[in-house]
């Protein structure tokens, strides 16, 4: 989805405002959406919204970055920016912040984001394009990808269909839909010190907190009887640990973040946990999409313990020869 922008004005705070009347190069640049692969037909306008963007010119020369110029914009439509021919550079980067408070031409090696400061109507979002001087004195327009450094996750129905029959027999009630292990964090274009990661949400299971409305959704007891299918949808949107380790006990740790869906069975809790990212993608910007989750077997005790093994049982019958009671002759007188 093209994010046109439309900043408020446009001030240059570390180059010339007039930078034409030196020579400068005016580059037109625009943002834009990364591309298909992280859109999806259920995307809302709000996801999308752009209040203000923050450009940075960085001036690549012998592999150093060196801050060039930097720009912040609010609803003006034409987006130009300058670049000084004369100056020594083998390339700029046009680094380019949208949403993001904490980002300034003071703060820019800080360019990673926490959840804390995330909304559904201001996601923070961020991109890079880098081109060489001839690229640019050759076409003076340069068009930046942004992406969020949330991941959506979307589930769509849950059906229960019990692989055991006597399990049909049990009540079966789902209460509650949520994320577990969430970092508190995101790196952006760079990393994030040891020191400055947030602390993480809902370690271990789901812990109320201020970021409830991104990350849990409380269920009406919804009982559901075998073959039924659970169809109201539920979105979420976090920060996702793509570590391939996930907690088995207690002692919590870092690890992958998971969907937890908590249900009861029988009259006792019982939760279903789910893998979100395998790891082979950068899950940033991402709508992972759960079409149907369907149950089979009674969960674990805890949102991060081990499933119950349901082996099949398998019943035969026979029927025993009659044990022969012999009573011999009786004689009633």
């Amino acid at each position: 989805m093209l994010l046109l922008l439309t900043g408020c004005r446009s001030m240059t705070e570390l180059s010339p405002d007039k930078g034409e009347s030196r020579g400068d190069i005016a580059v037109q640049l625009t943002v834009s959406g990364t591309g298909a692969d992280t859109r999806s037909l259920q995307d809302s306008p709000a996801e999308s919204e752009i209040h203000d963007v923050k450009v940075f010119v960085m001036r690549m020369e012998g592999g150093e970055e060196i801050l060039d110029s930097y720009y912040y914009y609010g609803e003006e439509p034409s987006i130009t920016v300058y670049i000084n021919p004369d100056k020594p550079a083998d390339s700029y980067r046009f680094v380019t912040y949208v949403n993001h408070p904490s980002i300034s031409h003071e703060t820019i090696m800080q360019d990673w984001a926490d959840l804390a400061d995330e909304s559904p109507k201001s996601f923070q979002m961020y991109g890079m394009t880098e081109k060489t001087v001839d690229e640019i004195m050759a076409d003076p327009r340069v068009s930046v990808g942004v992406g969020r450094y949330v991941s959506k996750i979307s589930v769509e129905k849950i059906t229960l269909d019990w692989r055991n029959s006597s399990n049909s027999q049990k009540d079966f009630c789902i209460k509650g839909i949520y994320l577990t292990d969430v970092p508190g964090t995101m790196a952006g274009y760079r990393g994030v010190p040891e020191d400055r990661k947030k602390d993480w949400y809902n370690k271990n299971g789901w812990t109320t907190s201020g970021r409830d409305d991104l990350l849990h959704d409380a269920v009406e007891m919804t009982k559901l009887e075998n073959g039924q299918t659970y169809s109201q949808k539920h979105t979420y949107y976090a920060y996702v640990s793509d570590l391939q380790t996930f907690n088995t006990d207690g002692d919590w740790k870092k690890g992958g973040t998971r969907l937890v869906i908590e249900a009861e069975f029988d009259g006792k809790p019982c939760f279903y946990h789910l893998q979100i990212s395998d790891g082979t993608l950068d899950p940033r910007n991402k709508h992972f999409v759960f079409e149907e989750i369907v149950i089979t077997k009674p969960g674990a005790d805890t949102p991060y313990g081990e499933y119950v093994i349901e082996e099949p049982i398998v019943f035969s019958i026979s029927v025993n020869n009659w044990t022969v009671i012999n009573k011999g002759t009786i004689v009633i007188d």
